[in-house]
């Protein structure tokens, strides 16, 4: 670190120098003071000097004509200190941290124990005081002494003494707001604001707890180091590990620290250069070398205008037409979503199928006004999910999750065209739903009242998971509960429903399912009877009329438990087993039985119990797949009894070719029987690839299905075809087509079917789509739709993170220029797959190359990226490091380049037959020593060897003309390949004379002779 300094000896020797002559001037007692000077001998007077533009008092006396001041205050006002020890001196210079001293035995002065000289006409003694002449005074502080026109002693720093204000702090090579609290130089010592550091690196910064104890806690390593301002000591977590200088500059109320402490607690280093005004301030490389954090959550949301982020449209002629708008303003995101009934030949139905406000808060709760959906089913206990109204939740400090909703519940829907129709309302809802941490807890109440007013009802509902990992043993629980209130015609009255669900686990291969519910009658009612508008064009079934005369009145106590509803009783238990082991060519077997009971009362009850019974093997040997299913069931109701059985097989067996499946279907139900056969081939189509990804492709398929009455068959073929990018990037058309033909003498029908559809994408993000059916009988339709997104601006999608939590984000982008910056025309990239190392978090990023990581723990990470899933031709650069600090509330972005990088993969081989590829049963040749040069210009030559398989691969290549060289024996064969913009990738079989011989180096192991199936594995990069 360079720090601005001067020679001490040379500032000492320079006041020494500029104060002889008022020394001399002194010896003949030549000095002003505010009262004529005294004759006596040491007579002492109270006189002025000026001290950095001060007005001090101090005493002074003359002795035999000298003039000697008693030099404290002057000590005092320029902020430094005096101390005696028997004849010496010793002066502590706050300015510089010089140790300065007189011995006044001799007249010596030292600094830090460097004998500078003795001072001139000094009167020795033995016993040291601070009555000094003006020279000695001068020598001391470092100030010079003049006296001015009106009489006065002026004492004046050396400007090398001055503190310097107008100094720059850049972090990281960001400019910091120090908000008045500038740096500044006393000296030779530069002091720092350690907050405006703490700050802009994400460390923690606390006072205490013990007083004058500083506490940085590093984000990027989480070390914890402290700083005793009294001694100096610095602690790393709790351990002892030295002592820093200049504690003496230290304040602690601006909390201005010595460089040398800040690059101690922040772990960074501090340059000034000389004659500049700028500190640089950088994160060891230990730590840094990535993005850093940026602003706080809070103040950056505080500071957003209203900014549209994204609008989502799909408009067509038929389907409903929707629009989205994303957008943000201060602290909350918002989403507004409208969607009509039908496509554009609904235009004049002005009731919208869907129209929402959603607004998220940085806070954590989101609100909807208008259409929603009760995800987090507050409306459960009076079964309603979908309402026009209101809904608030968010996540509480615990974990929780409360969810509040109410408005006017859907009922029904009007047909307004043939293919459109739209919801209506009625009547009103509200809930409230409190949600554990762990989702295993729930309470909940709800309320509903009927469109015509005549019902209501109260329930209050409660669920309880319990989970357990186990071999054997209590797997799972699950209880739920719903107690209400019911108001309607019947009367009042409550009633309650329940389910419970036991997951049993008796061992590795079997496990056991219990399950119980059961609904009173009232609960089973519908919660309203809806009369539907006038022009509904929907039938509607008829309603029962109610004699009010004849309800029971409100509060009837008959009718509190009862109504004339269906309660319901349903319990199932279940056993599923699994072999662990195949039993001879008998394998993957599994067996599932299943026992029902149900019960329906009211007026008119009925009860039924049901027993099924599930296989599934295959046949090893044959590669066959075998299922079977069984079951039985009997049905009570209105003192009748109905018996029913059903059996059901399947064989499936796959070839190469394709695939054959047989099913056969048993039915018995009250003595009517009925069963069927049906057999399948389908054989796999055949391909054609066309060039520029075009293809074609068509396979034949034949079935044939036997009941007792009659046999029938059919064959036909099913052909697909794509365009891929022959008729340009932009633009592309997919066909299907089938044709099915009966077989049967007496009937000979065919049924044909086609398709076409096509894609017109008018920008990156908007696409023109229309299709064609046709049925060649008389039945067709076309469709064309609008559909895409504009992006505006980029999303925001955290909110305020955690205690102790920050935000990550950024955007995987396409660096064209290669200068590791994302200018606005460089695109975003799709589809790669960005993670943390160290942590387990991976996403992927979003159509637009954007990626956001939120409530990420502080500290320093490094950002990885799945190769694997870029797209060819493109790669991070070589000397790009993906490294971020995440600061405790505040967002860091990281922005990853991707540049064009080019490829060439290949294999040496033996080109046996001379053609140039790589054919079966063509020897590879491994260890051969390769190297690829740029012929259309200079650059480094890349060296490398074939691996196995005599496979190689060179990457981030620039586009260019490059020549490949093949080293085997004495032989050196060449290889010409390019490489341009619009194809980075280049395969490049490097076919070497079936004469020539095995490489030296490896003797033993020339030629490596593969199987078809190796030779076809993909390329890898050695």
């Amino acid at each position: 670190m360079v720090r601005p300094a001067a020679s001490l000896a040379a500032l000492l020797f320079a006041a020494m120098g500029a104060t002889a002559s008022a020394a001399q001037e002194a010896g003949r007692g030549g000095v002003s003071v505010s009262a004529p000077a005294p004759i006596e001998a040491e007579s002492i007077q109270h006189i002025e000097v000026v001290v950095e533009g001060r007005m001090v008092e101090v005493r002074a006396r003359t002795r035999d004509g000298a003039l000697t001041l008693e030099a404290d205050p002057i000590f005092e006002a320029l902020e430094s200190r005096a101390e005696i020890e028997e004849s010496l001196l010793v002066y502590r210079r706050f300015q510089d941290g010089a140790e300065l001293s007189i011995d006044f035995a001799d007249g010596k002065v030292r600094a830090n124990g460097l004998v500078l000289g003795a001072l001139p006409g000094f009167e020795t003694r033995d016993q040291a005081d601070t009555w000094l002449s003006v020279n000695a005074i001068s020598v001391l502080t470092g100030a010079v002494a003049d006296e001015n026109p009106a009489g006065h002693w002026t004492f004046t720093l050396d400007e090398r003494l001055r503190p310097k204000f107008d100094l720059d702090l850049w972090v990281a090579g960001e400019l910091i707001e120090t908000a008045g609290n500038d740096p500044r130089t006393i000296g030779p010592v530069l002091l720092i604001p350690l907050e405006g550091i703490a700050d802009a690196l994400g460390h923690g910064l606390e006072l205490g707890p013990e007083p004058g104890e500083i506490t940085v806690t590093r984000v990027q390593d989480a070390a914890v180091i402290t700083l005793d301002t009294s001694s100096g000591l610095v602690t790393v977590n709790g351990v002892p590990r030295g002592v820093t200088a200049d504690v003496a500059y230290i304040d602690l109320e601006r909390l201005l620290l010595p460089a040398s402490a800040v690059e101690t607690l922040t772990g960074t280093h501090i340059v000034l250069e000389p004659g500049s005004s700028r500190i640089d301030v950088t994160l060891d490389e230990r730590l840094g070398g990535g993005a850093l954090p940026g602003p706080r959550v809070v103040d950056e949301a505080a500071e957003t205008p209203l900014t549209i982020e994204t609008l989502k449209f799909d408009i067509g002629d038929r389907a409903s037409n929707s629009a989205v708008l994303y957008g943000r303003w201060g602290g909350f995101n918002g989403r507004l979503r409208y969607e009509t009934v039908g496509g554009v030949r609904s235009l004049e139905e002005q009731q919208p199928a869907w129209v929402s406000l959603d607004v998220q808060s940085l806070d954590g709760w989101v609100a909807t006004l208008g259409d929603s959906t009760s995800q987090f089913r507050e409306l459960a206990g009076v079964d309603e999910s979908r309402i026009r109204g209101a809904a608030w939740r968010q996540q509480r400090p615990s974990g929780a999750i409360l969810a509040i909703a109410a408005g006017v519940p859907i009922n029904g829907a009007v047909q307004v065209t043939d293919q459109a129709s739209r919801p209506t309302f009625g009547g009103l809802a509200a809930g409230a739903r409190l949600i554990s941490q762990d989702s295993e807890t729930e309470y909940g109440v709800s309320a509903s009242l009927s469109d015509d007013g005549r019902a209501q009802r109260l329930v209050a509902s409660a669920q309880k998971d319990i989970r357990h990992e186990v071999t054997h043993g209590l797997e799972a629980v699950s209880v739920a509960a719903d107690a209400g209130v019911f108001n309607d015609p019947e009367g009042v009255g409550v009633d309650v429903r329940g389910r419970a669900d036991v997951v049993y686990r008796l061992n590795e291969q079997a496990t056991t399912q219990v399950s119980v519910s059961y609904d009173g009658a009232r609960f089973s009612k519908p919660t309203s009877i809806v009369s539907p508008p006038s022009d509904e064009l929907v039938p509607t079934l008829p309603t029962e009329e109610v004699d009010e005369s004849e309800a029971p009145a409100a509060g009837d106590p008959a009718s509190f438990f009862n109504s004339d509803g269906s309660s319901r009783f349903i319990a199932q238990a279940s056993v599923g087993w699994r072999a662990t082991e195949n039993w001879g060519p008998i394998a993957n077997f599994a067996a599932t039985t299943r026992v029902n009971y149900s019960r329906f009362g009211g007026a008119s009850s009925s009860q039924a119990v049901a027993g099924s019974a599930s296989a599934n093997a295959r046949v090893r040997p044959l590669g066959l797949d075998l299922s079977l299913d069984g079951s039985i069931a009997s049905t009570q109701s209105d003192g009748q009894t109905t018996q029913s059985v059903s059996v059901s097989s399947r064989a499936l067996r796959r070839f190469d070719w394709g695939t054959i499946q047989a099913n056969y279907t048993f039915t018995d139900i009250g003595g009517v029987t009925t069963q069927n056969a049906v057999g399948n081939i389908s054989v796999k189509p055949v391909r054609a690839n066309l060039g520029k990804g075009a293809r074609v492709s068509a396979g034949p398929a034949a079935s044939v299905v036997w009941t007792p009455e009659a046999v029938s068959a059919r064959a036909g073929v099913r052909a697909t075809a794509s365009s891929g990018s022959a008729f340009g990037d932009r633009f592309q058309v997919d066909g299907q087509f089938s044709a099915l033909q009966s077989v049967n003498p007496e009937d000979r029908s065919t049924d044909l079917f086609g398709s076409l559809s096509a894609r017109y994408a008018i920008t990156r993000d908007i696409a023109l789509e229309a299709s064609y059916f046709d049925d060649f009988a008389g039945r067709r339709d076309v469709m064309i739709g609008l559909r895409g997104r504009i992006h505006f601006n980029e999303p925001r999608r955290h909110t305020r993170p955690k205690d102790g939590r920050g935000v990550l984000k950024g955007q995987v982008f396409f660096d064209e220029n290669r200068d590791g910056v994302r200018q606005p025309n460089e695109p975003g990239v799709s589809r790669v797959t960005v993670s943390v190392r160290g942590t387990g978090l991976a996403l992927g990023v979003d159509r637009n190359g954007y990626y956001t990581i939120h409530n990420m723990k502080t500290g320093l990470f490094n950002i990885d990226i799945d190769r694997r899933s870029l797209p060819l031709g493109l790669l991070p650069p070589e000397d790009f490091r993906a490294r971020a600090t995440v600061g405790d509330g505040q967002i860091t972005t990281l922005d990853i380049p991707l540049i064009a990088s080019g490829q060439i993969r290949g294999a040496v081989f033996v080109d046996a037959n001379g053609n140039g590829e790589t054919d079966r049963g063509e020897a590879r040749v491994e260890g051969a020593l390769l190297s690829l040069e740029r012929t259309d210009q200079d650059g480094e030559i890349l060296s490398s060897r074939a691996a196995a398989f005599g496979q190689f691969g060179f990457e981030n290549l620039p586009p260019g003309d490059y020549v490949l060289r093949v080293a085997v024996a004495e032989a050196v064969h060449e290889f010409p390949v390019s490489l341009t913009e619009d194809n980075l990738f280049a395969e490049l079989p490097a076919g070497l004379p079936g004469d020539d011989p095995p490489p030296e180096n490896e003797p033993d192991a020339p030629f490596q002779q593969v199987s078809p199936v190796a030779m076809e594995a993909p390329l890898a990069t050695p």
